[in-house]
């Protein structure tokens, strides 16, 4: 049977935003603004889930939730603001599971971000064309807003790719897809007979990608991303991303809860979108392009931690916009 794809946006309601707060009032900000932006920001509507203190939260740490939750109610710029604050913590995980169930339960699909990404103007528009062209593509699980600096081909032409990788900064998906998965991670069948062969399926998407999950089953880290990860996976299906990104993760720089520090605060991803004029092609029966999927095999395997790859070529990035300056100046 042929992949149906539907070829146009027009006339189709627009997916929702889910924006995920905790403590970060700058970050927010920026996060917030950045989506006010968006040529289609007044058109949608923006689901705030703001998670609340934990337990044994210091003054300075209940403040700072407090600033975020005060901030939320004042966002404006789009059709409706939805908010829901949390008086206790729930954690990122749980926060995205269970915000995202609902959402997608009432209108079919959703965009997510969380508080700190800064997204391209074009960002929503890309999201919502994506999830309406591939709505009927059972093969596409996730779409992402971004791609990792991986080497993109040069005689690749297209404007999209597709990856056995989940992206979780900036993100959509279907409702359809996002009720397939599992999130009790006991029941996953890689700990059972064939765990070599599951593990060899997962990884297909980065050597990573079994440490982190293994990680979540001894509960190191409660990440939602890495089930979702296993999830598209077990079903053998695929991210859709853009060549060139429409998100920039400003936070890694200490300040989150499950993110290292790197010195720009910015994760390295391939270069944005630049055009002042939004023309994306997308591509029905997209196929993964054996070249990127190698360079993004690549990318996840040169060190135990992906973190430590993102942070030296953050910092090779860094090194050469210094390296133009210090040549400007001579």
């Amino acid at each position: 049977m042929g992949i149906i794809c539907d070829k146009t946006m027009k006339d189709a309601n627009l997916a929702p935003v889910i924006l995920f707060l905790y403590n970060r009032l700058d970050h927010t900000k920026r996060t917030v603004e950045a989506l006010q932006r968006n040529d289609l920001a007044a058109e949608s509507d923006l689901y705030v889930f703001c998670d609340g203190p934990k337990q044994n939260a210091t003054s300075e740490q209940l403040l700072k939730v407090q600033e975020v939750q005060s901030f939320a109610e004042h966002i404006t710029g789009f059709r409706n603001v939805f908010i829901k604050k949390q008086s206790q913590n729930k954690g990122l995980a749980n926060s995205v599971i269970s915000g995202v169930s609902e959402v997608t339960k009432k209108y079919g699909r959703v965009i997510v971000v969380e508080d700190d990404i800064v997204t391209h103007p074009f960002f929503l528009r890309f999201m919502n064309d994506a999830l309406v062209f591939y709505g009927n593509d059972k093969r596409i699980f996730t779409i992402g807003g971004m791609t990792d600096k991986i080497d993109i081909p040069k005689n690749y032409k297209k404007d999209v790719l597709v990856s056995q990788r989940v992206e979780s900064w900036g993100w959509a998906t279907w409702a359809d897809r996002w009720s397939s998965a599992e999130w009790d991670i006991s029941k996953y069948s890689i700990w059972g007979r064939n765990q070599k062969k599951e593990i060899k399926q997962l990884c297909r998407g980065g050597d990573d990608l079994w440490r982190m999950l293994q990680m979540q089953n001894q509960k190191k880290i409660d990440s939602w991303a890495v089930r979702w990860q296993y999830n598209m996976s077990n079903q053998n299906k695929y991210c859709l991303r853009p060549v060139l990104s429409f998100v920039v993760n400003v936070g890694l720089d200490g300040s989150g809860v499950h993110c290292s520090s790197i010195s720009s605060g910015a994760a390295p991803s391939t270069p944005l979108y630049d055009s002042m004029i939004y023309d994306i092609k997308l591509e029905c029966g997209i196929n993964e392009n054996s070249q990127i999927r190698n360079s993004l095999k690549r990318y996840y395997a040169l060190a135990k931690d992906s973190k430590v790859i993102r942070l030296k070529t953050c910092i090779y990035e860094n090194l050469k916009i210094i390296k133009r300056k210090l040549t400007s100046l001579i």
